[in-house]
C-alpha cells in the first residue's frame, strides 16, 4: 500500500500541515526573540501554503521561494488577489528576504520585521484555507 495521498486535495493539506508547522516554529522562535529565525519561518510557511494551491489545482509546482513570483503565476486567484492587494511587491521582495535571514548575509529582523511578517503569513494561509474549503 502507498503511503502517498490517494488525491490532490490529500497532499495539498499536508503541504497545508507543513505551512502551520513553520509557523509554529516562527511563534516558537518568537517567543525566544529569534527573530531572524522567526521571520524565516514565516517565509517558508507562507511559501508552503502557496504551493498547496498549485497542488490542490493540479498545477506543476514552481521550485522557487519567493512569494511575489509565486503569487504571479498563482493558479488560486483569490489567494494571489488578496494577498497583492494588501501588500505591494516592495513589501512581499522585503518579506521573501527573510527566507534567507538564517544565513550570515540574510535580512537584519528585530520585533517589528516578525509583526510584518506575521501579517503576511496570516493573511496568505487565511486566503488558502479559504480556497481549499
Amino acid at each position: 500500500m502507498s503511503s502517498l495521498p490517494a488525491s490532490n486535495g490529500e497532499e495539498s493539506r499536508v503541504w497545508m500541515d507543513r505551512a502551520h508547522i513553520q509557523a509554529d516554529l516562527a511563534e516558537f522562535a518568537a517567543d525566544r526573540r529569534y527573530w531572524h529565525e522567526a521571520c524565516h519561518h514565516l517565509v517558508r510557511a507562507a511559501e508552503l501554503g502557496i504551493k498547496a494551491t498549485y497542488i490542490a489545482q493540479g498545477a506543476p509546482v514552481p521550485r522557487k521561494h519567493h512569494i511575489w513570483d509565486l503569487l504571479t503565476a498563482c493558479p488560486a486567484a483569490p489567494v494571489r488577489e488578496q494577498v497583492m492587494a494588501a501588500f505591494d511587491k516592495g513589501a512581499l521582495n522585503r518579506f521573501s528576504g527573510y527566507y534567507f535571514s538564517v544565513y550570515p548575509d540574510g535580512e537584519d529582523a528585530d520585533q517589528g520585521a516578525y509583526i510584518r511578517c506575521s501579517q503576511v503569513t496570516r493573511l496568505v494561509l487565511q486566503c488558502v484555507e479559504e480556497t481549499m474549503e
